[in-house]
């Protein structure tokens, strides 16, 4: 394992792990990067980027401009769209595209495949296991679990608590509500 200097905006200076070669990181301007962050291969980090402590890249990242990822998350292969910001322990798998202005919440599980288009809102422990695409301008309250093979319309409101199984699309505009299961107590 290899290191590499960065100098924050600040003036801090970090050290950088990357994997053993290094190759083709490419870190833009005006970027902050906490303490004990690992890239690898192929990271592109645009303009203005801000990663916190404990954040660990796979091959081919891509950051666009603007974009901050909290602390503790781990990515895969991933594309994160301008001005996109996502909570900390945000966890990725691979070949996933998340669109600009995104806002995802702490403890976020994307799985392989997901798609997430721009201007989408998601609240806290938020999963999806595979192959699901999130249409523009939708919003998610906490604790929701997609299952694989779902497409999401586009300005679609999933409340909290929604779990929607296997192989769904859930039209434009539409508002999916959880309902609590109804208890006879004799």
């Amino acid at each position: 394992m290899d290191t590499i200097e960065h100098v924050n905006p600040d003036g801090d200076r970090v050290t950088i792990q990357v994997s053993d070669s290094g190759r083709n990181i490419v870190i833009g301007d005006n970027v902050t990067i906490g303490e004990n962050v690992f890239l690898w291969d192929g990271t592109v980090i645009g303009d203005g980027v801000t990663i916190k402590q404990n954040c660990q890249f796979g091959r081919g990242v891509r950051l666009g401009e603007g974009v901050h990822i909290g602390r503790d998350s781990h990515l895969g292969y991933t594309t994160v769209g301008k001005g996109s910001y996502l909570e900390g322990e945000a966890h990725t798998q691979m070949d996933v595209n998340i669109g600009e202005r995104v806002r995802i919440g702490f403890y976020c599980d994307l799985g392989p495949g997901v798609v997430i288009e721009d201007d989408v809102s998601i609240g806290e422990r938020f999963t999806t296991v595979s192959y699901t695409t999130i249409k523009s301008g939708s919003q998610f309250g906490n604790f929701v679990h997609l299952d694989r093979d779902i497409t999401i319309g586009e300005k679609v409101i999933i409340e909290n608590g929604v779990c929607l199984f296997g192989e769904q699309e859930v039209p434009d505009f539409a508002q999916v509500s959880y309902t609590a299961p109804v208890v006879h107590v004799r």
